[in-house]
């Protein structure tokens, strides 16, 4: 093996004898189907760009990872977070439907957007495609309901946070202007719901 191989591979010390050191690790969002630059705003996170039909198996150099999709991206970034590892939160945002199952049993922070086509059919819609994730990260019957304008959620407790908001027929992105409340913004909701569900977690035991 020459010198230079043996300095790449260990990645100790450059070919020069100078020391080096890995790529730092960082909190990373995979960005699926959605433009990164909604998620501008949000600091100290690495934005990765991927096709709607195509997860990565694996996201080097990232502590913590985001799974974000919209539309057929929000259905890939779900089901590869049920077949993976590699996700620690769901963001999902206009899905067709939710996965029917997952192989996959750790909790982690999920919140997702479903599309409803009236107020009247909102009881049925808010619990379609939520169940598989409720069931994993064991939540309680009891939950949180919010009503803002046009916002509607719901938020479970659990091993960890679990949430459905309904997006009113005819919009696409969430981020109704009747409604000043923080989960309007999915982008920066979905973060601030992951960092708060992985703190939850840190502690130890299940939310409150």
């Amino acid at each position: 093996m020459t010198l230079r191989a043996l300095c790449i591979g260990l990645l100790l010390t450059s070919c020069g004898g100078e020391p080096t050191s890995p790529p730092e690790s960082t909190d990373c969002i995979v960005a699926l189907n959605i433009d990164p630059a909604v998620f501008a705003d949000i600091p100290n996170v690495r934005v990765i760009s991927a096709p709607a039909a195509t997860a990565p198996k694996s996201v080097p150099g990232c502590t913590r990872v985001l799974a974000a999709g919209f539309q057929l991206g929000a259905v890939t970034a779900e089901q590869w977070a049920c077949d993976s590892r590699v996700p620690d939160a769901v963001l999902s945002v206009d899905a067709i439907d939710g996965p029917s199952k997952c192989g996959n049993t750790r909790p982690i922070p999920v919140l997702r957007y479903q599309r409803h086509p009236s107020l009247n059919q909102r009881e049925e819609t808010v619990q379609r495609g939520i169940g598989v994730w409720r069931a994993r990260n064991g939540t309680t019957d009891k939950f949180d309901q919010i009503e803002d304008g046009e916002l509607y959620c719901r938020a479970w407790p659990g091993r960890a946070p679990t949430a459905q908001c309904l997006i009113p027929e005819g919009r696409t992105w969430p981020g109704a202007a009747k409604s000043d409340h923080h989960l309007r913004d999915p982008a920066k909701a979905a973060w601030q719901w992951a960092l708060d569900g992985w703190a939850k977690q840190k502690a130890g035991g299940p939310e409150d």
